[in-house]
């Protein structure tokens, strides 16, 4: 399932065509129709509304609310609509399903509108979600044990782990620099520029944590 959330659907028409620039623009749009906007609406513009809703674009208008951003709308529809949530493997640690959100264009720009995506993903800690950007993936991992498969096609070897919500007691293997039952906190300790050593990254933490992996940059082969 594609959703974009509010104004993202303007992102979608203007910038989509740019990454295949000897298509012809409407034959690249056509091929990327989203199955859903959703949000206040405020944002989209009407013309590249009418584009996608022509091609069967469903549109889900959500009453504004100043308390919940359109990302925190698209994920609380896409966990009432389908089965993401995380599993437990036969050791207790939490594991991504099949099924994962991927979230482009929630990183970059404004700062305050960064920190309320990632507190979306803070808001829904069963649904294993990722935003994604040029640089980086993030996501938010909830109290408990997580076993971390990264994909080194995709991600690079540097890491980080951030604490959220305070004071937070983290224990980590297949890292450079492990951490045994250490404290972060801001004002103190935070793992930045860690690096990945193992296939499998095992994270136990008693606060939300955020991980994050830097993006490998495409090579260009022409």
């Amino acid at each position: 399932m594609h959703v974009c959330a509010d104004g993202g659907i303007n992102r979608l028409f203007n910038e989509l065509p740019r990454m295949f620039p000897d298509e012809d623009p409407d034959d690249v749009r056509k091929r990327h129709i989203p199955d859903f906007v959703i949000g206040d609406l405020d944002s989209v513009d009407e013309a590249i509304l009418n584009f996608y809703t022509e091609r069967g674009t469903g549109v889900l208008k959500e009453p504004f609310d100043q308390d919940c951003n359109d990302l925190h709308k698209c994920i609380r529809y896409l966990h009432s609509q389908v089965d993401v949530k995380r599993d437990l493997d036969s050791h207790g640690n939490q594991c991504d399903t099949k099924h994962k959100v991927l979230i482009v264009g929630g990183l970059g720009g404004r700062m305050d509108h960064e920190f309320a995506n990632i507190n979306a993903l803070l808001q829904f800690p069963q649904i294993p979600a990722v935003l994604i950007s040029d640089d980086c993936f993030l996501s938010v991992l909830s109290p408990g044990r997580h076993q971390i498969i990264p994909d080194l096609l995709i991600e690079g070897r540097t890491c980080g782990l951030i604490p959220l919500c305070g004071p937070t007691i983290v224990t980590t293997t297949g890292l450079k620099w492990n951490l045994e039952n250490t404290e972060m906190r801001y004002g103190a300790l935070v793992s930045t520029s860690n690096q990945i050593v193992s296939s499998i990254i095992t994270v136990k933490t008693d606060q939300a944590l955020i991980w994050t992996t830097e993006a490998k940059k495409q090579q260009n082969t022409s």
